[in-house]
């Protein structure tokens, strides 16, 4: 798992020590200062990223290609049955 707020979308594929995968854009949501993107990967993984006015876009549709990148120490692994309380980072 990792949190919406430590994605990153790009159009072009990130570079440098991350984790990345490509992903469609499915709906756009307006939440106060962020964009409530969600988005879906080619296996159908959804993902959810907040985009702020920082991450200087162009204007996102559903249906567009973006990739969606985290850093290493970002993702959660969440077991079955594990609660919020009980999750650690990935090593």
């Amino acid at each position: 798992m990792v949190r919406p707020e430590r994605l990153h979308i790009s159009i072009d594929r990130p570079t440098g020590d991350t984790a990345a995968v490509e992903a469609t854009v499915e709906a756009l949501v307006f939440q106060g200062p962020v964009l409530r993107a969600s988005l879906r990967t080619d296996a159908g993984t959804e993902l959810v990223a907040h985009i702020g006015p920082e991450d200087a876009l162009p204007m996102l549709r559903p249906g567009d290609r973006l990739w969606a990148s985290w850093d290493l120490d970002a993702a959660c692994l969440l077991r079955s049955g594990d609660t919020a309380a009980e999750t650690s980072p990935v090593s």
